[in-house]
This record gives structure tokens, C-alpha cells and sequence, in this order.
């Protein structure tokens, strides 16, 4: 996916949004910046946002390791709150953050999830136990956080994404990839999915809501040739109707070559069922 596809600079502009707290289309002065600029603009911003205050934050920390965890857990619930308590918990032993994090409900964790610094979260997050990973994942997409859980894909390891995977929908997952960054964490998402879940987000691209076609088409333009060529084949499975709105929304958003890409990648025995749809994009 080149720097300056449509849909990889669409997300990196919703991205950015988020950090500043205000609509993406507020953003219009910043058209001319590629994603490389957008996102070092971004992740520049969010430093200087989750440093403010460092120092008071690790006093509060060091502070709270004096207390039970039962203890420490209300005063992050009825105290500190979630912005506090977040900025708190990547300071604190691993093991420790987890003993608090277990006696905090989910619709708290999931609101602290929001306001954790992506940075000192990773430990953090790597072991976290899978069924608290579960929980507030699907809180989050219950609220529709896509943006948030992008930023911890790559914190969670293989059998927490596989755990979250199987509890979310296939278009609460495609929204998630839209945002996500490193295309190797799509690409393990796709090689874990089921058959008919691979198919049925084939089917979502060509024929979902604008934002679920979009989100498809981003996912097939991030992940490797082989998941491409498992996308493509799915894809001319599907049948000439599933392609045509596929090749429809490429045109729309200007993505051709994502499509061009997905089905050159298919397998030997399907390439001349998919050169047939390459013309149509040529």
C-alpha cells in the first residue's frame, strides 16, 4: 500500500482527530501531509500528551503500591478515574497493574483502555490475562472503539487476538483492521480466521456499508501475498456479482491497484477467472 493511498490517509486522518479531540473533516488544512508525516505528527502529539505530568503520575504510582489491590482498584474507580488511573497503570509493575485490574469492573477498564498510552501499555497488555482482554474488547466494540483497539493489536499476543477474534463480528473486525498499522498483525488475524468467516468478510468489502468496503479494501491492501491470495480466491468464489461491487468500490475510492494486487496474487487454477476482472480494472 503506496504512502499516499486514499484509504491508508484516510485512517491516519481519523487517527490524528482522535488524539486532538476534534472531527476528522476539521483537519482539511493538513491535506498536503503524506501518511509517513501524518503519523509522525500524530505519535508526536500523543508523546507530549501522555508526558505531561509524568513525574506526578509516577508519584501516584509509587504511592498506590503501598495499598491491597482491592484498595488501590477503588481509588482508581472512585478517585482517580479512568484518564488518572491510566496514566498511572504503565508505571506500575506488570504484575501488580494485572492484581488492581482484576478487581476493576469491565466498563471501567474499557474507558481507563481509551486513555492508555500505547507506549507502557505493551507489557502491560501482553499479559494481561486473555479473559480480561475479552471483556473489555468487547465493550470497546460495543461502543464502537475501533480507533482504541487498533492501537493495542500489536500489544496483544496470538492467542489473545484469536481469543477476541472469535467473540467480535466480522464487521466489528474489519473496522478494527482499518486502523491498525503493522500488516503483519493482519495478516495473522486472516490466517486464523475460519473459512466461511474469510468469506463472509470478502463478501462485506464488495457488498457492506461504505465504511465496512472501505475497511476491506484496507485490510486486503496491508496483508501479504498470501493472504491476498487467499482474499482473491474467496473473492472469484463468490462469484461475478461479489467482483463487480468489488471492482464498483475500488473505482469509488480510488484503491484499483489494491484490488489489482489481491487478484494477481490468486492461486494458478483461478488466475484466469481473475484476469478476466484485472482487464476491467486496467
Amino acid at each position: 500500500m503506496s504512502a499516499d493511498n486514499p484509504l491508508m490517509l484516510q485512517a491516519e486522518r481519523e487517527k490524528l482527530a482522535r488524539v486532538l479531540a476534534v472531527p476528522a473533516n476539521d483537519l482539511h488544512s493538513l491535506e498536503q501531509l503524506d501518511v509517513r508525516q501524518l503519523r509522525a505528527l500524530r505519535n508526536a502529539i500523543s508523546a507530549a500528551l501522555f508526558d505531561e505530568h509524568a513525574d506526578v503520575f509516577k508519584r501516584l504510582g509509587d504511592a498506590s503500591k503501598l495499598l491491597p489491590a482491592a484498595i488501590a482498584a477503588k481509588l482508581s474507580a472512585k478517585v482517580f478515574g479512568p484518564l488518572f488511573s491510566a496514566r498511572i497503570s504503565g508505571l506500575l509493575p506488570v504484575e501488580r497493574a494485572i492484581a488492581i485490574a482484576r478487581k476493576l469492573d469491565t466498563a471501567f477498564l474499557a474507558t481507563l483502555t481509551r486513555e492508555l498510552d500505547p507506549r507502557s501499555a505493551r507489557p502491560l497488555l501482553k499479559q494481561m490475562p486473555i479473559e480480561i482482554t475479552v471483556e473489555v474488547a468487547e465493550a470497546l466494540a460495543d461502543d464502537e472503539e475501533f480507533v482504541t483497539m487498533a492501537r493495542f493489536v500489536d500489544a496483544l499476543t496470538p492467542e489473545a487476538i484469536r481469543a477476541v477474534s472469535e467473540r467480535l463480528s466480522d464487521e466489528q473486525l474489519l473496522r478494527i483492521g482499518f486502523y491498525v498499522e503493522t500488516p503483519e498483525s493482519l495478516t495473522q488475524i486472516i490466517a486464523d480466521l475460519p473459512e466461511d468467516r474469510i468469506a463472509n468478510t470478502v463478501r462485506l468489502t464488495a457488498q457492506g456499508n461504505p465504511e465496512i468496503r472501505a475497511a476491506g479494501l484496507a485490510l486486503m491492501a496491508q496483508v501479504d501475498r498470501d493472504a491476498k491470495a487467499i482474499l482473491g480466491g474467496h473473492a472469484i468464489a463468490l462469484g461475478d456479482e461479489v467482483l463487480a461491487a468489488m471492482v464498483s468500490t475500488a473505482s469509488e475510492l480510488g484503491a484499483q491497484q489494491v484490488l489489482i494486487d489481491t487478484l494477481e496474487a490468486v492461486a494458478p487454477e483461478q488466475r484466469e477467472q481473475a484476469q478476466q476482472w484485472l482487464q476491467k480494472l486496467a
